[in-house]
């Protein structure tokens, strides 16, 4: 049966471009088939004041409140930092532009650092203390006073 064959058929350079053409569609259209098209964005969330390695309770760190005055001025928001001397890891991160105006830490020594203000640093002793950040931007200080309006070291 194959021997009937005319072979000349396919001597036709359109033809032979039309049926390559075609084979290629056909392969092409069932080995997308054969892929799985469940590729979709993995949901991550990243909680900037919480270590997944150090998780203490909120009720065993204390509340910093912060405040930043004059941020307006700024080109683009400020990232603040909070970093135990100790560990060296950093505790809490903090933006001009979050609608959030705290973090909660544990207690221990802290260097606080900005992309716009000088470093500096203070000291948490409990956890039933309550501190307020004020990253002023006018001044291009940081104040760092605790509840009790005792200024911290």
């Amino acid at each position: 049966m194959i021997k009937n064959l005319n072979i000349d058929i396919l001597k036709s350079s359109k033809l032979k471009l039309c049926a390559i053409g075609t084979i290629g569609i056909i392969l092409s259209s069932s080995l997308m088939g054969c892929t799985t098209n469940n590729i979709s964005p993995q949901e991550t969330s990243y909680n900037l004041t919480e270590s997944s390695e150090e998780m203490v309770e909120e009720a065993e760190k204390a509340k910093v409140n912060l405040e930043y005055p004059g941020s307006e001025k700024l080109p683009d928001r400020d990232i603040i930092t909070f970093t135990n001397k100790e560990s060296e890891k950093i505790s809490a991160i903090a933006t001009t532009n979050n609608d959030k105006h705290y973090v909660n830490i544990a207690p221990g020594e802290y260097i606080v650092t900005s992309n716009y203000l000088e470093t500096t640093s203070f000291e948490i002793t409990d956890t039933n203390e309550e501190w307020n950040v004020e990253a002023n931007y006018n001044t291009n200080a940081f104040t760092i006073t605790e509840k009790t309006d005792s200024k911290a070291k």
